[in-house]
């Protein structure tokens, strides 16, 4: 609810336009919106929480996911939309402890197809798609 009600608050400084003519604030100011109303929701649905004793945080996730979106970032200019997309699959595949190097070696080729299909092929964005080219 926090996030889409700072959306909102800095979407306003742009203009919004109209619905035929949306402005550069238009689209965030009504995402913002829509996050805000179902952060709501879902804190209305919850009533308060019992602490657990018992609980965790989840670091394997957490340095798994934090990981991969940071190799991306850095490896996707170098290696290209394939090599880093298969790096990041591969690695944030590891946040789940049961999953096994054939499953995310196999995950990881096909997310990478996709990647590849959709944003080189379909969108045409001009993404460098191999480490060669």
């Amino acid at each position: 609810m926090i996030v889409g009600v700072a959306a909102v608050w800095i979407a306003t400084k742009y203009p919004i336009g109209s619905l035929g003519r949306m402005g550069p604030g238009y689209f965030p100011i009504v995402l913002g919106a829509v996050l805000g109303f179902l952060g709501l929701v879902v804190m209305a649905q919850g009533g308060p929480a019992e602490r657990s004793q018992d609980f965790a945080m989840p670091w394997r996730a957490f340095i798994c996911i934090g990981g991969g979106i940071s190799l991306f970032a850095v490896v996707i200019d170098k290696l290209g939309l394939l090599a880093a997309t298969a790096a990041l699959v591969f690695v944030v595949s590891f946040s789940d402890p049961r999953t096994s190097i054939r499953s995310a070696a196999t995950l990881a080729v096909a997310v990478s197809i996709f990647a590849f299909v959709v944003f080189s092929w379909l969108l045409d964005l001009p993404i460098r798609t191999f480490w060669w080219g």
